[in-house]
């Protein structure tokens, strides 16, 4: 991954987008919090918040699988699915490959489900190859509760490890504020501590170009900032889009 491909080519045309306004703020508020932290604390701080979202990103499947198969698992799977069944209709249903997108959208609308997640939430249901290996199709109501015990324990166990690092980071900032003190490297100190502070805001606005992007790609409810962003005008280059293509970019690292 290259810087200078997120920069403007030759023969696109700069446009102001308000929607970078946010990412400015988020840079600059950055910026004055490391400062004042100062460069160790600051450096500190942002390898426990970037290290900690890394790791629960990395972990969190092993984690959440392996808690789910030692027990607790099949008591959350049993509670979900009498619920689901007891409703009766299309979730006792039987699904397949061919009908599951129709099926799933469906369910979600029998759910209350709104109909702009219908679409985010089935992707999640066929990543998990629910459909057993030589069978024909699954029972819906089996299929949305395997899913959604699944993700539950994947949720739970990235919140776990992301907490856990962040407390452990955390003692030991606390442990080494005494000794920082008395390094008193005051201007310095400050500096250092606003260019890691630049650092760390310029990851937190890829991170967060990168959850736009899944909220632009996965639903429609904001589709009314695609233009303001020239989203899909390749011969125009905006502050947002180029953060959602490094975020994108970066994102794809770590899922492969």
């Amino acid at each position: 991954m290259i810087l200078s491909s997120y920069l403007p080519e030759a023969g696109q045309t700069f446009a102001f987008d308000y929607v970078s306004i946010v990412f400015m703020v988020i840079l600059l508020l950055s910026v004055i919090t490391a400062a004042k932290k100062g460069f160790i604390a600051a450096l500190i701080g942002m390898i426990c918040y970037f290290g900690s979202y890394i790791l629960a990103s990395m972990f969190c499947q092993q984690l959440g699988a392996a808690v789910f198969n030692a027990g607790p698992g099949e008591i959350v799977y049993k509670a979900i699915f009498n619920w689901i069944s007891s409703k009766g209709g299309i979730f006792n249903e039987t699904i397949t490959q061919a009908n599951m997108a129709e099926k799933l959208a469906e369910a979600f609308t029998a759910l209350g489900v709104p109909s702009f997640l219908s679409p985010t939430l089935g992707s999640l249901v066929q990543q998990l190859n629910i459909i057993p290996a030589g069978e024909d199709g699954i029972v819906l109501s089996i299929a949305i509760s395997q899913t959604v015990s699944a993700y539950a324990f994947i949720a739970a166990a990235w919140l776990v490890i992301c907490f856990g690092v962040q407390l452990v980071c955390s003692i030991i900032l606390f442990a080494l504020k005494k000794v920082i003190k008395k390094l008193k490297l005051k201007a310095a100190d400050c500096a250092l501590g606003g260019l890691i502070g630049l650092v760390s805001g310029a990851m937190t606005c890829v991170a967060v170009a990168y959850v736009f992007v899944l909220v632009l790609t996965c639903t429609t409810f904001v589709d009314f900032l695609k233009p303001m962003i020239a989203w899909d005008d390749p011969n125009t280059y905006t502050i947002t889009k180029a953060l959602c293509n490094a975020g994108a970019d970066i994102a794809a690292l770590f899922i492969a």
